[in-house]
């Protein structure tokens, strides 16, 4: 029963944290509620701090797995957070067609074209590392393949706008050329 509770405090609070970093941009309410708890790593991390913290709040000499596991979901986290901030009110849950675009080329963005999927992917990851859990770590690789598929599928659509002559994506198949999908390293894919 503790852990169910702990479980929807996490919840709310992630939930909380989400919305204010969404209250001042100009998004709609539906769009914003949508878009803060559509993914699976949020299951994840709930899973990972109950287990390691709520369920072992007064151990004294945690695990390597579970403080290395811990740290790399703080950091997974970390670069979701600030890759949604850095896009600020053109984040959304799936394409969408515009009439001018602005896409992101700075900071988290530089070396790789889909930073969110990448935080989402470690913390999947360091969930499995902080639980020692084969399972989880099965769903993280799911997850892979999911967010890999999904980033395909936006640098496809991005892609194709640059070459119709969009607004704004003047400079994209460079960038394109020039950055990861998702992982920061290993071989870049020509369009």
């Amino acid at each position: 029963m503790t852990t169910q509770i702990i479980v929807a405090v996490i919840w709310v609070e992630l939930y909380g944290f989400y919305r204010l970093l969404g209250t001042d941009k100009k998004i709609p309410k539906e769009q914003r509620q949508a878009n803060y708890v559509y993914s699976l790593h949020v299951f994840l991390v709930m899973a990972a701090v109950c287990e390691v913290f709520g369920l072992k709040l007064f151990l004294l000499f945690p695990t390597v797995n579970e403080v290395v596991g811990i740290a790399g979901l703080v950091f997974g986290f970390m670069i979701v957070v600030l890759a949604k901030y850095q896009l600020s009110d053109r984040w959304s849950v799936d394409i969408v067609k515009r009439e001018r675009y602005e896409i992101e080329t700075s900071r988290l963005y530089v070396r790789v074209r889909h930073p969110i999927y990448l935080g989402q992917i470690i913390m999947a990851f360091m969930t499995a590392v902080a639980l020692a859990n084969y399972a989880i770590m099965v769903l993280a690789a799911i997850l892979y393949f999911i967010n890999n598929r999904r980033a395909r599928r936006e640098d496809e659509f991005f892609l194709q706008e640059a070459r119709d002559g969009a607004k704004g994506l003047e400079g994209y198949e460079e960038y394109f050329r020039g950055t990861f999908r998702i992982v920061p390293f290993g071989k870049k894919r020509q369009p």
